[in-house]
């Protein structure tokens, strides 16, 4: 019964948000329904990926485009709000536990953000051989607004880290009055 009610839940949320997306459509909201389709997308992976130690790479660099994708979506185009992303054309057939990047891209856009005052987020991520880099720099903004949070995020992403990747990731945070940048290097296996 439990493994029953765990495939209608998604199921039941996957068919609405198909007739939002439909309806945004017909509304000619177009903005509105890739941002339902780039949400669908991302909770199909996590509703699969959290019961997987490992997915393909290519699958979590696809999560994060459709992440960011979401993110740059909400955002005004203001000359103000800088965002830069860099995201790997060829991904090699390597394996990652799904979800350990995105911690620290969310907080880029979460510190790093302002709708008042010029800001920017930085987001590179590059395959070399087996080892994935990625950098996340962000502004940090003088008064956010009502972000609340005590870094658990991180706290467990690292902790997650240490126990699946024992010495093969590396992780550096450096913060200034004005930005925060944080670089990070995996070892992969295929």
């Amino acid at each position: 019964m439990d493994a029953l009610k765990a495939q209608l839940n998604p199921h039941f949320l996957f068919n609405c948000l198909n007739y939002l997306y439909g309806t945004a459509l017909r509304e000619k909201a177009g903005q509105t329904a890739e941002g339902i389709d780039e949400l669908s997308e991302m909770m199909r992976y996590t509703i699969s990926g959290i019961h997987q130690n490992t997915v393909p790479l290519q699958n979590e660099i696809d999560f994060i485009a459709h992440y960011l994708k979401l993110q740059q979506a909400r955002l005004p185009q203001k000359d103000s709000i800088k965002v830069n992303i860099v995201l790997p054309q060829q991904v090699p057939a390597l394996q990652i536990a799904p979800l350990v990047l995105v911690p620290f891209i969310e907080n880029a856009f979460k510190y790093g953000i302002s709708m008042d005052e010029p800001c920017f987020v930085e987001i590179k991520i590059s395959i070399d051989d087996t080892t994935l880099n990625m950098a996340a720099g962000n502004s940090i903004v003088a008064k956010p607004i009502e972000i609340t949070g005590n870094n658990t995020g991180i706290k467990n992403t690292l902790k997650r880290l240490s126990l699946l990747y024992p010495g093969k990731y590396h992780v550096k945070q450096t913060s200034s009055s004005t930005q925060y940048h944080t670089t990070f290097q995996l070892q992969l296996n295929n």
